[in-house]
């Protein structure tokens, strides 16, 4: 966590400058004859502010909106019953993850999905990163800024992001900035090295949804309702089933069967992960 100070600096041309509300002598208002002064200029840590703002002259003083001087300077303004209130903004809170992988780099959502060092590798784990116009991405050796497009699963970087995320699995955060830790080189991944198939072994049914042509698993001797220990299979017409094809595969499978499954190398992101079946077997 950490907090931001900025340092206010006013470049003058005439006379000191005080900060007025409005032009009001007590106890009562009165006219009075002041002044438009449009050559003081008024600079936040080196950058112009208030070019837009008005400086009246009055007695060798000069007044400026302090509602566009509270803008400036990240303050917030209320006016009530003649109290003019500033309100300082709170602590910063930013939460810092030293390292963590790249899983996928989503484009088209501009999101990028991390796991934590040290954390298991399921998607119970996974981070997901909003990526937005003020999100900073760059690298530890060299002065470039990356763009969502560059970052590619398996590089490694730290993140700052909000503390704010949603209740969804995986959850969601905005990030505020992305480093990346070392030189990733995409990794070039030849055709021999692809998986085509996974097996899931000693898999229990948990249900089955005929209609929609998915049945959920989980490992035998686990809890079978804990969502992070199933998985939802989906299957096709062009599914096994022991060894055979064109098989009525949600009527050979009952709730409890105990059944080894060959999926394909993709799963989604979601809890329960859902995979496509390429063959079933029932087990003895």
């Amino acid at each position: 966590m950490f907090k931001k100070s900025k340092k206010l600096s006013f470049i003058m041309i005439g006379t000191s400058l005080f900060m007025c509300t409005s032009l009001i002598a007590a106890p009562m208002l009165k006219e009075i004859k002041a002044y438009l002064n449009p050559s003081i200029q008024y600079t936040l840590d080196g950058e112009s502010i208030l070019e837009n703002t008005q400086t009246i002259s009055y007695h060798n003083k000069n007044y400026v909106s302090i509602a566009d001087l509270a803008n400036a300077l990240g303050l917030q303004v209320s006016y009530e019953n003649n109290t003019v209130s500033l309100t300082s903004p709170k602590e910063e809170v930013v939460v810092n993850i030293p390292q963590a992988t790249i899983k996928e780099v989503l484009t088209d959502s501009n999101q990028v999905v991390i796991l934590p060092e040290g954390k298991e590798d399921t998607p119970a784990h996974y981070l997901i990163l909003n990526i937005n116009a003020k999100t900073t991405i760059k690298d530890t050796e060299s002065a470039h800024t990356y763009t969502l497009e560059e970052l590619k699963e398996g590089m490694t970087l730290s993140v700052e992001h909000s503390p704010m995320m949603t209740r969804s699995l995986p959850p969601q955060t905005a990030a505020y900035s992305i480093t990346l830790l070392e030189k990733n080189e995409p990794t070039v991944i030849t055709d021999e090295e692809i998986p085509t198939f996974t097996l899931l072994k000693n898999m229990n049914i948990v249900s089955i949804n005929a209609d929609a042509n998915y049945f959920i698993i989980a490992p035998k001797g686990v809890s079978q309702e804990d969502p992070n220990n199933q998985t939802i299979i989906r299957y096709s017409k062009d599914t096994l089933m022991n060894a055979q094809s064109n098989q009525d595969i949600s009527s050979s499978l009952q709730v409890g069967d105990l059944v080894t499954v060959k999926v394909g190398p993709v799963a989604t992101l979601s809890i329960p992960p859902q995979m496509l079946a390429l063959e079933i077997t029932l087990e003895a």
